[in-house]
């Protein structure tokens, strides 16, 4: 019997108008049918980062997930988790 391990933490930052995030991730011993995550290891490590501007009822985020851009494989099926990805955004509040 494997024990799984999650872990997962989060940084964050606000001052005025601008407001910033860090998320980690940590996935250990992962296993399905005898098929690990990642063919060298089966422990996963994620990061997602993102800032973010609000002037009045405006807001601007640019974000980037899977900022180290790896990818862990689940078998011969696909991927578990998305490319690097950036994103800008804008929010209105009415």
């Amino acid at each position: 019997m494997r024990r799984r391990i999650d872990l997962s933490g989060s940084l964050n930052y606000v001052k005025g108008p601008w407001a910033a995030e860090l998320k980690a991730h940590y996935y250990a011993d992962r296993e399905i049918s005898g098929v690990a995550f990642n063919n060298d290891n089966d422990n996963i490590f994620l990061m997602n980062a993102s800032v973010a501007w609000k002037e009045g009822a405006h807001k601007l985020i640019l974000s980037c997930t899977n900022i180290f851009d790896k990818e862990f494989v689940l078998d011969s099926e696909g991927y578990i988790n998305p490319e690097r990805k950036f994103i800008l955004s804008w929010q209105y509040e009415f």
